[in-house]
């Protein structure tokens, strides 16, 4: 009896101390609706915006099949109409 009353006690520590945790610390616990509470975000310089305006003009295109009206490409060239056949063109699929 003494034996599980023991490794009963010896659970209930270790789960406790599962909140002890460094990542655990310092979260948000006590949520304000429509208030945003967590850590601000660092602002991004202007090269990794323009990366990821390419990376998601590239997304657009390439699923939707066709360029963002006024959209030329991530470079500024535009030559988003010839690309967008040629993706076309891939998309074809012929059945035997």
């Amino acid at each position: 009896m003494k034996s599980i009353i023991a490794l009963a006690l010896g659970v209930m520590v270790i789960v406790s101390l599962g909140g002890c945790r460094e990542e655990e610390q310092g979260r948000v616990l006590q949520y304000k609706k429509g208030i945003y509470l967590g850590q601000v975000d660092k602002p991004t310089n202007a090269s990794t915006r323009a990366s990821l305006r390419g990376r998601t003009w590239s997304q657009a295109v390439l699923s939707a099949g066709n360029v963002p009206q006024g959209a030329g490409s991530a470079s500024g060239s535009s030559s988003g109409s010839a690309l967008s056949s040629r993706i076309q063109g891939q998309r074809t699929v012929t059945t035997r």
